[in-house]
């Protein structure tokens, strides 16, 4: 389930700052305790995929591992609040959104500094 704003995003990003972005996601999730890795051969088309799988399962399965990668990626509370969805996969979907943004956010942040 791909958003046509993830392909905005993934087209906006040069190689060296997706590089960044897989970086920066391997980061966190070792950070936030999470036994996953996205090689630096992931295709941009496949990321979010992997991003949604890995999100879809901490959900489900492991929620206080999923407050702790919202919190290390310092996703706005608010935002996460403010979702609005009773489908789980729109939800995920939504969530996922939210952690690409953030991410986006962070590797353009410590790309211009």
């Amino acid at each position: 389930m791909i958003h046509p704003k993830i392909e905005i995003a993934n087209k906006s990003l040069t190689p060296k700052l997706y590089q960044d972005l897989i970086v920066q996601l391997n980061k966190d999730f070792l950070l936030s305790g999470i036994d996953k890795k996205i090689d630096f051969e992931c295709r941009p088309e496949n990321f979010f995929k992997q991003l949604f799988d890995v999100i879809d399962n901490l959900v489900k399965n492991n929620y206080q591992t999923f407050n702790q990668f919202m919190y290390t990626l310092d996703v706005s509370e608010n935002k996460v609040a403010n979702i609005d969805e009773t489908d789980f996969a729109k939800l995920v979907n939504k969530l996922t959104l939210l952690v690409l943004e953030r991410l986006v956010q962070k590797v353009y942040l410590k790309d211009q500094y």
